[in-house]
């Protein structure tokens, strides 16, 4: 089967009239992988589902805890087998790895979980080489759990990225309790103490296909974050977006909406 996939990936020809199906969203995130990584890269929180890549394409995972804590915390998930953790580290700042070192990294369904998406952001692209791809996977907030959320604002994020995330942090779990949990009031209260103790790892984030298209977009022309947006897809329950690390960023965008929204950069 993976042999079959490569092939598809490395044939338009074949890919193409599949890849718009939006009954086949693994099929697409793993044929953007096949097309923009090469070299050598991170994937952040892989944990049981890591992104299948090309024979010869390395992958160092990095998570925020040890695979032990890991299983503890994931504890539906603990008897499937983890990818092999080679760091721990912080996923905001990624403080061990060099500036542009890196030929690509794998963010998958983790930005939401960032308490400082923008922080993150900054440092993913840090590590990148110029010329080096991000490629993120995103919930969509209207095809998940998060439906009834309010969408995250950029003001939001950005006033996250200058003055830190702890003014906000309170008001994230309580959100998430009430809209996603469905507690009550009372009932949050109680719980509330032992979530921020604990710092359980939730959504502090949501976004739409245009909420996102939007923080990328004024990431780079409001806070000159480097980046070059080539993909962004919006298929099944997520987002697909690929960026290219680059100084001088062309955003060029002819959208059109199927299954969702696609949107090709040039």
């Amino acid at each position: 089967m993976n042999r079959l996939l490569r092939g598809l990936a490395l044939n338009p020809f074949t890919l193409y009239p599949l890849m718009w199906l939006h009954r086949l969203p693994g099929l697409r995130r793993r044929a953007l992988a096949y097309i923009h990584l090469r070299g050598t890269g991170l994937e952040i929180g892989a944990l049981h589902n890591p992104m299948p890549v090309l024979p010869g394409v390395r992958v160092r995972y990095v998570d925020r805890l040890p695979e032990t804590d890991l299983r503890t915390e994931y504890n539906e998930h603990a008897d499937v087998p983890k990818t092999s953790i080679d760091m721990v580290e912080d996923a905001h700042v990624l403080p061990s790895v060099a500036d542009g070192s890196q030929d690509f990294l794998i963010a998958s369904h983790i930005i939401e979980h960032m308490e400082s998406p923008l922080l993150a952001l900054r440092n993913w692209l840090r590590v990148l080489r110029p010329g080096g791809m991000l490629y993120l996977a995103i919930p969509d907030r209207d095809r998940t759990f998060d439906r009834n959320r309010p969408v995250t604002a950029f003001s939001h994020v950005l006033d996250d990225l200058r003055n830190g995330p702890d003014g906000s942090r309170e008001e994230h779990y309580r959100e998430w309790m009430r809209q996603v949990g469905g507690l009550n009031e009372e009932q949050i209260r109680r719980r509330l103490p032992s979530a921020l103790e604990r710092r359980r790892s939730i959504h502090y984030h949501v976004w739409d296909p245009p909420a996102f298209l939007e923080l990328l977009q004024r990431c780079r022309q409001e806070l000159d974050f480097p980046l070059e947006i080539r993909v962004f897809e919006a298929i099944g329950n997520e987002m697909l977006v690929m960026c290219r690390k680059t100084k001088e960023a062309l955003i060029n965008i002819r959208a059109s909406r199927s299954a969702g929204m696609h949107c090709h950069f040039q």
